[in-house]
């Protein structure tokens, strides 16, 4: 808990004001390999992501780099040695990261491929038991990797799942996806289950959610994402809360709306949408409380190198704002009912406070003034869980923080 902070200035007593949606996209460093690319592989261990295969202008391709989230530095690694490239599956567990399926130039692939940091090699692993395909969903629940639906290059497409235990090096089959053949499915883990939906069978695109609990080996009905059709979106999740955007419906449309889905309260809400152009087949993981969306291609067939970060970011306590002098302490943190936002601005021109929730929605907003004082808010209007400041001036994020109400 925070020491309390006696302050010159006047305190203030505020009720929330609701106001649109908005959230944080920073962008990072491009990926400039090859000039960009679409249906790339992605994932993170520790604070690197690793981002490569896929699709250039030139063709399919194997290379792959890392990002350093500490230096915002491209590095590149050992190429992937398996057969796919476009399209493949990826994901990471004990610290390793995963390859397989995929389409690439020796045809459609089944190989599975684990990447070792301390050694920068790849080394390959008991192969997919199915029919090879490209954009097959994934998700991981503990040591194991779920995997299913995906398509040949044409119909029909599948919806069988199968889960790949890390520690074992062994794959089982599991209850199809309920939904039908697709492919291009969002897909993500909460909370210990797995949930797949949206996507392509070919000839109409989805909005469906489905819910799988892996003690139980069946499949529920989950809220849909409240779109009108969707298919090959990228995901993240950052603190239980699942993060899904972009994307392309049949008529060719392509997107750049997010939006976030709780799985406790099954429901989803529209986030800000991302800075950077439309696009689809676009590659995306989590570093943290950070989530990042990369390369992927256009409505014009660009092939797209930008890297971009959503937050807010996760700190605590006092955050001072380069060259302004401006300082806040929040306290006492967690809190039960009064939670205090101590500021000193001496410079900083329509500073304002805004307050979201762990959906990325802001429920509060306060006006800073050129002075020294305590924002008092309430905390009993707000539901228990973590909540997100941050201070903008003139349209620009300066610092971000986070708080807790418990009871």
């Amino acid at each position: 808990m925070k020491k309390l902070i006696l302050t010159l200035g006047a305190v203030f007593f505020l009720s929330p004001l609701i106001i649109n949606a908005q959230n944080i996209w920073t962008q990072e460093a491009n990926l400039s390999a090859d000039g960009g690319r679409y249906g790339a592989a992605g994932f993170s261990i520790g604070h690197y992501g690793f981002i490569g295969a896929g699709a250039t202008k030139s063709g399919f391709v194997n290379d792959f780099w890392k990002w350093n989230q500490r230096t915002n530095i491209w590095t590149q690694i050992a190429a992937y040695p398996g057969k796919g490239s476009l399209g493949m599956s990826s994901f990471s567990i004990n610290g390793h990261g995963y390859c397989c399926l995929g389409d690439g130039s020796n045809g459609y692939a089944t190989d599975l491929w684990e990447y070792d940091t301390t050694s920068n090699k790849w080394t390959q692993k008991a192969s997919f038991p199915g029919v090879s395909r490209k954009y097959a969903f994934v998700f991981v629940i503990g040591t194991k990797a779920y995997i299913g639906g995906g398509e040949p290059g044409g119909t029909p497409y599948y919806q069988d799942v199968w889960v790949y235990d890390a520690n074992a090096n062994t794959w089982t089959s599991v209850a199809s996806f309920p939904g039908g053949t697709r492919a291009g499915l969002c897909s993500f883990a909460l909370n210990g289950y797995g949930y797949a939906g949206t996507g392509s069978d070919g000839y109409t695109n989805y909005t469906d959610l489905w819910k799988y609990d892996p003690n139980s080996n069946t499949w529920s009905s989950a809220a849909s994402m409240p779109v009108d059709e969707i298919d090959l979106t990228v995901s993240f999740v950052i603190d239980s809360i699942a993060y899904v955007g972009t994307g392309d419906n049949v008529l060719g449309e392509y997107f750049r709306d997010f939006w976030s889905y709780n799985g406790k309260t099954n429901t989803w809400g529209h986030i800000q949408t991302l800075p950077g152009v439309s696009r689809y087949v676009a590659t995306s993981f989590t570093i943290g409380e950070y989530g990042y969306a990369a390369t992927g291609i256009d409505s014009a067939s660009g092939y797209l190198q930008d890297f971009w970060q959503y937050g807010p970011q996760s700190t605590e306590g006092v955050n001072e704002l380069k060259n302004t002098g401006f300082t806040m302490e929040v306290y006492p943190n967690p809190s039960s009912e009064i939670v205090k936002f101590s500021y000193n601005n001496p410079g900083v021109q329509n500073a304002e406070l805004l307050i979201s929730d762990a959906l990325g929605r802001i429920v509060s907003k306060y006006n800073i003034p050129n002075s020294k004082g305590v924002l008092q808010i309430n905390g009993n209007q707000l539901n228990d869980g973590i909540y997100f400041y941050q201070i903008n001036s003139n349209g620009n994020y300066l610092a971000t923080g986070k708080f807790v109400i418990t009871r």
